[in-house]
């Protein structure tokens, strides 16, 4: 587990707010709501942000920003909840991966829809590459559905790894798949070395 990871299991709780509604059926959205109270969250009823299906209460997601030592700004998270909002599915998204073999069964929850991000994370020259081989490969995949995504963890993504930061080097624009829910793969390409 690198620091990013965990870092981002330690803030997990502390971004969701709680939630206004969701998208799915009944059981999905009693399991949702008893997923935040287990983590002690009530719901979000003023000053909150509306991101997809899920309101987070700004201060929560500014103290998120403050425990990483960043400046909180309300545009970036106004920019955040735009970028977010006007997403639509289905989704194309990108996996960027360097290693020498590639499992298909084994691509993982994190997705870009952005594909200069995913060339970065192939070739290793994003920040937050790591590198386990020598063999760039770009997934093309698609999200054909928005309850796949975990919209809390992938709200915490953005706020870390994208809303403050101004370059592919450094920025994710990703989402977070829920466990168990991959998107349906288009292709795997092998790309040119660095």
């Amino acid at each position: 587990m690198n620091g990013r990871d965990l870092t981002l299991g330690l803030v997990a709780g502390l971004a969701v707010a709680g939630a206004v509604r969701r998208r799915g059926s009944r059981n999905d959205a009693d399991r949702f709501r008893r997923e935040l109270e287990e983590e002690g969250f009530a719901d979000c009823t003023q000053g909150c942000v509306q991101i997809r299906d899920h309101a987070y209460a700004l201060d929560d997601l500014k103290q998120i920003l403050e425990n990483e030592g960043f400046d909180t700004e309300d545009a970036w998270i106004t920019e955040m909840a735009r970028v977010l909002n006007r997403l639509r599915f289905p989704l194309t998204v990108y996996r960027g991966i360097n290693t020498d073999t590639l499992d298909r069964d084994k691509l993982g929850p994190y997705w870009t829809w952005d594909g200069e991000v995913a060339h970065a994370f192939a070739h290793g020259v994003h920040a937050s590459a790591e590198s386990s081989g020598s063999t760039p490969w770009l997934v093309t995949a698609v999200i054909d559905d928005e309850a796949q995504v975990n919209w809390p963890r992938s709200v915490q993504q953005y706020l870390l790894f994208s809303s403050h930061l101004t370059n592919a080097r450094n920025t994710d624009n990703s989402l977070i798949l829920r466990d168990g829910r991959g998107p349906r793969i288009l292709s795997i390409q092998k790309l040119n070395g660095r």
